[in-house]
């Protein structure tokens, strides 16, 4: 219960994220995530995006991304699933435009307990990014608060168990300047 408690707070403190990388230097992300492991899962999923920058304009469509999440399962069953893992993202959207879409590449741990026991495991993930960002007609976002969902297909090297982690959220973009 005190994990329970405890991801609760941080997924408070950490909701907000963004996973487009056109003119903001930084993004985050906070909601809510559901998946398909041992059984249905559900929990928090927060992440924190930084844009590479430079001189070739293709780089700023690249980010590196730290993404964290706790996933719990319903009362029948006692499991706690905890995913860190690192990687990058890149953007496919025009800047001009208020559906984003991206794709990640993401590698990582996993910290898994169930009733019987725990184990930590190295684990991947793949996936893709949609983001509704609201803006007044004719004008571009740089920064502020948009919508986001996401889905991710974890793989567990070595165990034929892989799952799909499907989350939504607030995302916020922290502008260049």
């Amino acid at each position: 219960m005190r994990i329970l408690r405890f991801c609760f707070f941080v997924g408070i403190l950490l909701a907000p994220r963004l996973a487009f990388a056109d003119d903001h230097r930084m993004d985050l992300y906070g909601g809510f995530s559901g998946g398909n492991g041992a059984s249905k899962l559900f929990g928090f999923h927060q992440a924190i995006g930084i844009v590479f920058s430079g001189e070739n304009p293709k780089i700023h469509r690249l980010s590196a991304v730290a993404d964290f999440s706790v996933q719990f399962a319903n009362e029948t069953s006692s499991v706690t699933q905890v995913l860190f893992m690192v990687g990058g993202r890149y953007a496919f959207s025009r800047p001009a435009d208020k559906n984003k879409i991206s794709a990640h590449f993401l590698g990582g741990t996993e910290y898994y307990n169930q009733a019987g026991g725990a184990a930590n495991a190295g684990v991947y993930a793949f996936g893709a990014g949609y983001e509704y960002l609201p803006t007044p007609k004719g004008t571009r976002q740089i920064d502020g608060l948009g919508y986001r969902a996401q889905v991710d297909h974890i793989i567990r090297p070595g165990s034929a168990v892989n799952f799909w982690r499907v989350s939504g959220g607030i995302v916020y973009r922290f502008g260049q300047h």
